[in-house]
């Protein structure tokens, strides 16, 4: 099930405009003091592998300096053969890097220039209205063309520092990639990439940070969104398809994928809800015009302290709680379709959703809001939750002052301090907002392209 095909293919698309790769290296006070350091490039040109020696085990601490800033990495084991990973540089830029080892009196180091990006990756526009006010980190990111895409790396001044390419052709694959995170061991980027049809697989792709292990994992079905929510284990959304009183619909179901490979359907729609027989669902595949899309489940995350998992449904307007243990439906949010939560007065706070998180009062939910109406706006929304009395109350809700309306994925993540990271799709903007409903900072995408579903790691193989 774990295949590793495609790690030459993807180095020589990476690698093919790289003409840079000067290292200079030494030692410091004494130059020919064993153990002088060793600079390269990775398979992912911005990213440096630094390799040295010392007689002793020792713990060292790896300083890279550029263009005033500094990236600090430390080694989690002493040992006498040391390799380290470098990353989180802008392409074509001098790196100076130093090492210092406990109880070693020569301080190794040099300096190196980092690769070019890929020609396919996009030119970025970068818009910072309040810098203070950004929480800083990476963000992870799916760029998504006519026919392929990329996953792309931004530091906090919208400097692509890592890239990988996802094409149509090379991989053999249909659909863009949707999300990318870090993985929860913090040694890769995962990336999903859901099936065209019913008939096809999804997969779950790792690449390691240095671009020299690939490995992808086919799930039946996959689309849209997944989770890793233990080490190498991840929930997936798939779909399944039932005949009611005569008539085909496309329903949706969280696959589990196991480290050891092993898959199973932990939950299913069908088990749930029926669909409104009065009802006409939109036909999405133009192949099978006798098939009805109709729970169109499209977000996915999980909550390690109580161990659920949380998705959005467009066919009730819904976020529902399952408990992952059990695969049981714990409660179901919605505003026109009935559910377990008092519907309060005012505008609609879940309204074709598309993204959920769990907060400590509640949830974060993005909504697309009404796609066949071009008057309306999408938003992100708070909603804080008695789970006892069954209320739901909106405490924040944020929509863009231009009235973004998101026709295709579109997202909200909370990020630990506060903020929140709302990515408009098809709009080819990601906006990072404070509490105050400011935007700290924006990044655009040209047109022609748009931005898959946007994740935040503080730190990025640091």
């Amino acid at each position: 099930m774990r295949l590793a095909p495609l790690a030459p293919l993807v180095s020589a698309l990476l690698l093919g405009a790289c003409t840079s790769d000067r290292a200079d290296t030494g030692t410091k006070p004494d130059p020919d003091e064993d153990g002088g350091l060793t600079l390269s490039l990775a398979t992912v040109p911005t990213v440096l592998l630094a390799s040295w020696t010392t007689a002793e085990p020792t713990l060292s601490v790896v300083t890279a300096r550029f263009d005033g800033e500094t990236r600090t990495f430390t080694e989690a084991e002493a040992t006498t053969d040391h390799a380290v990973t470098l990353i989180g540089f802008p392409s074509l830029t001098d790196v100076t890097v130093e090492v210092t080892a406990e109880g070693d009196d020569a301080s190794p180091y040099g300096s190196i220039t980092t690769g070019p990006l890929p020609r396919w990756v996009p030119s970025l526009s970068f818009v910072a209205d309040a810098p203070d006010a950004a929480e800083g980190g990476f963000t992870l990111v799916p760029t998504i063309f006519a026919d392929s895409g990329g996953i792309l790396v931004v530091d906090d001044a919208a400097r692509v520092v890592w890239a990988w390419p996802v094409e149509a052709d090379s991989m053999g694959l249909d659909d863009p990639p949707f999300r990318a995170v870090m993985s929860l061991d913090g040694t890769a980027v995962v990336f999903n990439q859901g099936a065209e049809t019913l008939d096809k697989d999804g997969y779950i792709q790792r690449i390691s940070l240095d671009g020299s292990e690939v490995t992808r994992i086919a799930v039946p079905t996959a689309h849209t969104d997944f989770v890793e929510y233990a080490d190498d284990a991840y929930l997936a959304l798939g779909w399944e398809e039932q005949t009611v009183d005569g008539r085909r619909f496309l329903g949706d179901t969280v696959r589990e994928i196991l480290p050891d490979g092993t898959q199973n359907v932990l939950w299913t729609v069908w088990d749930h809800y029926s669909p409104d027989l009065t009802r006409t669902y939109t036909q999405p595949y133009p192949e099978d015009a006798g098939l009805e899309d109709w729970s169109h489940i499209n977000g996915i995350s999980y909550d390690p302290v109580d161990d659920d998992l949380y998705i959005t449904a467009s066919f009730n307007d819904s976020v529902m709680r399952i408990d992952h243990a059990t695969g049981g439906l714990e409660w179901t949010l919605s505003d026109t379709n009935g559910g377990d939560f008092a519907r309060s007065e005012g505008p609609s706070r879940v309204l074709w959703p598309h993204s959920v998180q769990r907060t400590d009062e509640g949830i974060t939910v993005f909504s697309r809001g009404n796609p066949g109406n071009p008057e309306t706006c999408s938003w992100a929304v708070d909603l804080a939750l008695d789970e006892t009395a069954f209320e739901a109350t909106e405490t924040w809700r944020y929509t863009s002052p231009d009235c973004l309306l998101v026709t295709f994925l579109g997202g909200a993540a909370r990020l630990p301090g506060g903020n929140t990271l709302i990515t408009w799709t098809t709009s080819g903007r990601i906006d990072e907002v404070t509490p105050e409903g400011d935007v700290a900072w924006e990044i655009s995408t040209p047109i022609g392209s748009a931005f898959g579903f946007s994740t935040r790691s503080p730190t990025f193989g640091m």
